[in-house]
């Protein structure tokens, strides 16, 4: 049986953030995304590298989690569009310094993104009040943590950089806006 391209994706960058967190040294320091140099290949591998286990299994589960809820709505393709922009607002969002963060790594920014899309895209689509209530939950909590100081440390122990969440989320929801806008115009 062939595995449809977009599951092959969402695979992919898995294994790809797997690869990128055991490999030797530090992968964090070699990876991420750091100030002083803003416009390096770190804001593609940034989002690989991971701080440990606990925080790559923590995006991976979510990964996991949201991958399987496209999946469920046939909205894979989009999805991966989804996460592929909030990739790139969260870049934006490191370069132009709106809230300052020093350094990032992780899938979390983008995949605040992908959430944030899938809500959208499935409150447009007359899907009920669920999405709606999500969509506007996690905005609520993306700003909230606008409201942490950079670096603060997190449940799990490790600095966050939580402006990156608001990034995604404003990624993927605007992703989620010009498709909409796109699909009425055709």
């Amino acid at each position: 049986m062939r595995t449809p391209a977009p599951i092959a994706i969402l695979a992919g960058i898995a294994v790809a953030a797997l690869l990128a967190s055991v490999l030797p040294g530090d992968p964090a320091a070699a990876l991420g995304w750091h100030k002083s140099a803003p416009w390096s290949l770190r804001l593609v591998t940034a989002h690989f590298a991971h701080l440990g286990v606990a925080h790559i299994g923590m995006n991976l589960a979510a990964l996991a989690v949201l991958g399987w809820a496209a999946l469920r709505v046939r909205l894979v393709a989009g999805f991966l569009l989804a996460l592929l922009c909030a990739a790139m607002t969260v870049d934006a969002g490191l370069i132009l310094q709106v809230w300052p963060v020093d350094w990032y790594v992780g899938l979390s920014g983008v995949l605040h993104g992908g959430f944030a899309w899938l809500c959208l895209h499935l409150a447009t689509a007359r899907r009920g009040l669920l999405p709606w209530l999500l969509w506007i939950g996690g905005l609520a909590k993306v700003l909230a943590e606008t409201q942490v100081p950079a670096g603060s440390p997190g449940p799990m122990g490790f600095p966050l950089a939580l402006a990156a969440h608001l990034y995604g989320y404003l990624g993927g929801s605007a992703w989620a806006v010009a498709e909409r806008l796109l699909r009425r115009a055709a």
